[in-house]
């Protein structure tokens, strides 16, 4: 780009001097080089592309030029003070970190004609009845004084997904924790996720860092369960000329945080919720302990179920933050939901998978594991050209460590996607083909967990509550089942089953209750977390870094417009 315009601009910067007429004195005059009328322009605009193109790496010449938008944007970003880490003196120190307000934005769009109804469920929904439990504890709460919520407002349902993602730039690689808010039940843009905020790993103070960010983002989902734009700032000092002018009006809707989205790894340091392995509860949903789990029930999780009070008391006892988010009306540890990608497809069926993979290679008559394995490839490709299995879902290779890595217990290595697939299309058809179903009570089993496992992924496609719930309890019980035939003291790996077993039983509980796992799975916040990778900008310090992906976001997509999505 910069060599065109350097190639166009050539004319006009040419150094061949003029040839002077007689008695011609321009050359003392005070406009000397000045340069002809017409093409001063083109030399002023040739000076800010070249400027341009030193002002960032990462940022494009176009989008580096905007200097005017770049500040109305971040004067419409708020700047908190958060502790992060110093690196070099491995003290904390506060800086400034850029937030896009939920309330704000939402509100700017909520104004939109047809925009409040159309991010409205239906009211016999599972999502609506959510929703209706989240507006009802607003509405009997005792308010602050001067914050009586507008209760004549309808209330439209959020949900928050965290998650961090691998950033590059450095020798070490690093990550970065984003936080972003989408309308649940919006037909148009509930696909769409807004980033609040983001931070850089190795930056976050602990609980300090986490506290701080949620307290402002609470602080604005509080504005918006109220319906009414806030008087001071989230940490009670003045708010600016801009933000003064609304203080007090009301907004054209309210919003209801209904769903709080991650993996654990997300929930444990941001929600202080237990390990795997904590002797006192491994659940943040009941009582679970890590030598109680593998015997429950549907029955057992709903009597040993944690309500809010206990879970709070929880986070006391074991000395963890208390998140400002759950301190919101309706919001307690059953809105953090456990995600069916990261507990099945990435999780239990997939060591499933690998488990009975395994079990084939005994079946294969080829020497050796790897060739066993390469003859299992085959056979797998041939049911997935005899079942026209789109590329996109298919296997992308399986070799022996695919199956098994040296030490580990078996566990399928695949993209979730891929995984989720394989289980609901393949793995049952090629245990059939072995003939398991026909051999010794073992065999039968392995064929057994195969086609509980295929059922249950058919009826979480096609969501049927009752029979989700049928089939996920059988393959659970039927997976136990041949672990406790496989243990014995020197054998911790053949069918070793994981904590994450245990709250694909919780999904199975929420499943019962109407709730699909699709509406609360994070495969579209991972597609997000990816593309936010891509803006990260690789140099600067503790903030800038989140200052510039907001704003190259903000560059990148336009503001919601219900009229132009629909169009």
């Amino acid at each position: 780009m910069a060599k065109r315009s350097l190639q166009q601009a050539a004319p006009a910067v040419s150094s061949k001097k003029p040839k002077l007429e007689k008695g011609d004195s321009s050359c003392c005059s005070e406009e000397k080089g000045k340069p002809e009328r017409g093409k001063e322009r083109e030399l002023q605009a040739l000076a800010e592309e070249l400027q341009s193109l030193y002002t960032g790496n990462a940022v494009p010449a176009v989008k580096a030029a905007k200097v005017d938008e770049e500040k109305e944007l971040l004067a419409g970003a708020l700047l908190a003070s958060v502790p992060f880490l110093d690196l070099r003196t491995k003290k904390v120190r506060h800086e400034k970190l850029p937030f896009l307000l939920p309330h704000e934005w939402l509100s700017n769009y909520f104004l939109q004609p047809g925009a409040v109804q159309e991010a409205l469920p239906p009211k016999d929904s599972s999502l609506g009845q959510q929703l209706q439990r989240v507006k009802e504890a607003w509405d009997n709460r005792e308010p602050k004084e001067g914050r009586e919520p507008e209760q004549g407002k309808p209330m439209v349902p959020l949900g928050l997904h965290g998650d961090g993602v691998p950033v590059q730039g450095r020798m070490n690689q690093s990550t970065a924790d984003f936080i972003t808010v989408n309308l649940l039940a919006s037909n148009t843009f509930a696909s769409m996720r807004v980033p609040i905020t983001c931070v850089e790993s190795r930056f976050h103070a602990g609980s300090e860092t986490a506290e701080a960010v949620h307290s402002v983002i609470a602080w604005s989902l509080q504005s918006l369960g109220e319906g009414i734009y806030p008087h001071c700032r989230h940490d009670g000092g003045s708010l600016d000329k801009a933000r003064k002018q609304k203080a007090g009006k009301p907004m054209p809707a309210r919003g209801g945080l209904v769903q709080l989205r991650g993996d654990w790894d997300w929930n444990c340091k941001w929600f202080g919720c237990p390990q795997w392995n904590e002797k006192n509860g491994m659940c943040w949903l009941c009582k679970a302990k890590p030598e109680e789990w593998r015997g429950m029930s549907a029955e057992d999780r709903k009597a040993s179920s944690l309500n809010k009070a206990e879970f709070l008391e929880c986070l006391e006892r074991r000395g963890k933050h208390v998140s400002p988010l759950l301190m919101l009306p309706g919001v307690c540890n059953k809105t953090i939901k456990p995600d069916w990608m990261h507990v099945v497809d990435e999780g239990c069926a997939a060591h499933a998978a690998g488990m009975v993979l395994q079990e084939l290679l005994r079946f294969t008559p080829d020497r050796g594991v790897d060739s066993k394995a390469r003859r299992l490839w085959e056979e797998i490709q041939s049911l997935y050209k005899a079942k026209a299995v789109p590329a996109s879902r298919r296997l992308s290779k399986l070799t022996a460590k695919d199956i098994c890595k040296p030490g580990k217990a078996p566990q399928l290595a695949a993209k979730a996607a891929e995984c989720r697939y394989f289980c609901q299309d393949i793995l049952l058809d090629l245990v059939d083909s072995k003939g398991l179903h026909m051999l010794g009570p073992h065999e039968r089993a392995v064929h057994n967990v195969a086609r509980y496992l295929a059922r249950m992924y058919g009826h979480m496609e096609n969501f049927d509550s009752k029979k989700l719930q049928k089939y996920g309890e059988k393959f659970i019980s039927q997976y136990m089942a041949l672990e406790a035939e496989a243990l014995h003291e020197e054998d911790n790996l053949t069918w070793h089953s994981k904590p994450k077993i245990h709250f694909l039983g919780h999904i199975l509980d929420e499943a019962r209750e109407g709730m699909r796992p699709k509406d609360s799975w994070n495969y579209r916040d991972e597609t997000e977390g990816y593309q936010f990778q891509k803006l990260w900008f690789r140099r600067g310090g503790r903030t800038t870094k989140a200052e510039k992906v907001l704003l190259k976001w903000a560059h990148e997509q336009p503001f919601l417009s219900l009229k132009e999505a629909q169009k």
